[in-house]
């Protein structure tokens, strides 16, 4: 978890909705009302209100673009994380200093 975003997971699905009613449980003690839910299989976002729901998310679209965060884009219906990089030519000489500058956060 980091700040307001929690990206987490499971081995099953039983095990994931016990996870999600957990954290919907605690966090709801404090006062938090988590959203921008999703997940990479719909049964678990069949109790979350329409409202609470990552409003991107498809299903069915092959060239989907993914959901972003915390620096991850994750495609939940292909089970995958990449990292996007974009990188600007360099005009000067590559060295360890030029290459940590260019992948600093």
């Amino acid at each position: 978890m980091y700040v307001d975003y929690l990206v987490t997971g499971s081995d099953n699905l039983s095990e994931a909705r016990r996870l999600q009613e957990e954290i919907i449980y605690i966090l709801g003690k404090g006062g938090f009302a988590l959203h921008k839910w999703c997940a990479n299989h719909v049964d678990l976002l069949e109790g979350i209100p329409e409202q609470l729901r990552e409003s991107e998310i498809s299903f069915n679209l092959k060239n989907y673009e993914g959901i972003k965060t915390l620096g991850l884009v994750w495609h939940p219906s292909q089970y995958t994380f990449k990292y996007e990089i974009n990188i600007k030519p360099c005009r000067e000489l590559v060295t360890n200093r030029v290459v940590l500058s260019v992948i600093h956060f």
